[in-house]
C-alpha cells in the first residue's frame, strides 16, 4: 500500500506515525511510505530581500525541524520511508501530492501547529478532506 503522511512536528503527526507503526498489519507489510511536510511561503516583501541559497537553506531546516520525530520512529522501526515537502497551502498542496503520486491512502493527524490547534478538526485536515480524491485517515489520541 503507498501510503502519503504529512507531518509538521506536532504530537498529532506522531500519532499519526505511532497508529501507522502498530498496524501495519492493516496496510500490509509492504507499505510504501512518504513523509510530506509543507511549509508556507514566505511573504514577498521578505522573500525579494533573501538570496536563493539562504531560502533553501532556511526551508530545508524547517522540513529537517518538522520531519525529526516522525523520522525517530520510523528509524527505531526499521520503516522505510520517502521525504517530500511542498511550498504553499498545506491542505492543497498535501491533496494534489495525494492525487499525482497516485498514493492509496493519506494518513495523517487531525491537528497540527496551526493557531487554532485545539479546534475540534485542524483547518488542514478539513482542506485535505475536502480536495483530496483517495482515502484520508484522520488519527487523533
Amino acid at each position: 500500500m503507498k501510503i502519503l503522511l504529512p507531518v509538521d512536528g506536532s504530537d498529532y503527526s506522531k500519532f499519526a506515525v505511532k497508529y501507522l507503526l502498530s498496524h501495519k498489519s492493516v496496510f500490509g507489510e509492504q507499505v510504501s511510505l512518504t513523509l510530506a511536510h509543507v511549509y508556507p511561503s514566505l511573504p514577498g516583501h521578505i522573500s525579494a530581500h533573501i538570496d536563493k541559497e539562504t531560502l533553501a537553506a532556511y526551508h530545508a531546516e524547517q522540513v529537517e525541524s518538522a520531519t525529526a520525530s516522525a523520522r525517530k520512529l520510523l528509524d527505531a522501526a526499521k520503516q522505510d520511508y520517502k521525504i517530500t515537502s511542498k511550498r504553499g497551502d498545506a491542505g492543497e498542496e498535501i491533496a494534489k501530492l495525494a492525487e499525482k503520486g497516485k498514493f492509496d491512502m493519506v494518513i495523517m493527524g487531525s491537528h497540527g501547529r496551526g493557531a487554532f490547534s485545539g479546534l475540534f478538526l485542524g483547518s488542514v485536515a478539513r482542506k485535505v478532506l475536502a480536495a483530496c480524491k483517495v482515502p484520508v485517515l484522520l488519527i487523533r489520541e
